[in-house]
């Protein structure tokens, strides 16, 4: 799935690609953890609000996740986890 941000003038500047997954990372349509397949921010708009806005929007669709984790490319593709609890609170 695909959630995003626009600025005032109707363009994009902020997406995110998710799923969700089981315990064992394979996709299921009621998994608890959220995968992020991709996140990009426009190089004007890079705070932290944006990340707590897309993760809000993918919160109010499925409710009941507990984590969320990505590969982050810039350290080795070391995977990175995360309870949504400390997301959404700042």
């Amino acid at each position: 799935m695909i959630e995003s941000i626009k600025d005032n003038e109707d363009r994009v500047v902020a997406y995110i690609e998710w799923s969700l997954r089981d315990k064992f990372g394979l996709e299921a349509k009621d998994g608890i953890f959220v995968w992020v397949n991709d996140l990009w921010v426009h190089k004007d708009y890079r705070h932290k609000k944006l990340i707590r806005m897309l993760s809000i929007k993918i919160y109010k669709r499925v409710p009941w996740v507990e984590h969320v984790y990505w590969k982050r490319h810039k350290y080795g593709g070391r995977k990175s986890q995360y309870e949504v609890k400390e997301i959404l609170n700042g």
